[in-house]
C-alpha cells in the first residue's frame, strides 16, 4: 500500500523594500538629536541676541551678561556637536554637564 502525502505550497511574502529612515533605531536617534539641536538653538538664540527678560534672570542668579552669552555659545557649539556624528557622544555628554550646572544655579544656596 501506498500512501500519498501532499502538502501546501509554502506561501511567500511579497519582498519588502528597506525600511523608511524613521523605523530603525539610528533613524530615531537622528530624529531625536535633530529635536534636541532645535531646542537647543531656540534656547541659545535668546541669549545671544541679549534679550532684557534672559538678562534679567541672569542678572538675578549672579551670573551677568558675560556669563549669560559663554553659556549661549556652549548651547550654540553643542548644537552643532550633536550634529557631527564624531562629536554627538561628547556633545550629549557637554550638555549634561551644563544642564547639571543650570540645576545646581537654580538650587537655594546655589
Amino acid at each position: 500500500m501506498t500512501t500519498i502525502h501532499t502538502t501546501r505550497p509554502a506561501q511567500r511574502r511579497p519582498p519588502r523594500g528597506p525600511k523608511p529612515p524613521w523605523r530603525s533605531t539610528n533613524g530615531r536617534l537622528w530624529i531625536l538629536q535633530a529635536a534636541l539641536a532645535i531646542g537647543y538653538v531656540m534656547a541659545a538664540v535668546p541669549k545671544l541676541s541679549n534679550d532684557p527678560r534672559i538678562l534679567a534672570q541672569f542678572a538675578g542668579l549672579g551670573i551677568g551678561a558675560a556669563g549669560m552669552h559663554r553659556i549661549g555659545g556652549l548651547e550654540l557649539a553643542g548644537t552643532v556637536g550633536l550634529l557631527v556624528p564624531r562629536l554627538c557622544g561628547l556633545a550629549a555628554l557637554a550638555f549634561v554637564a551644563l544642564m547639571i550646572g543650570a540645576v545646581a544655579a537654580r538650587l537655594p544656596g546655589g
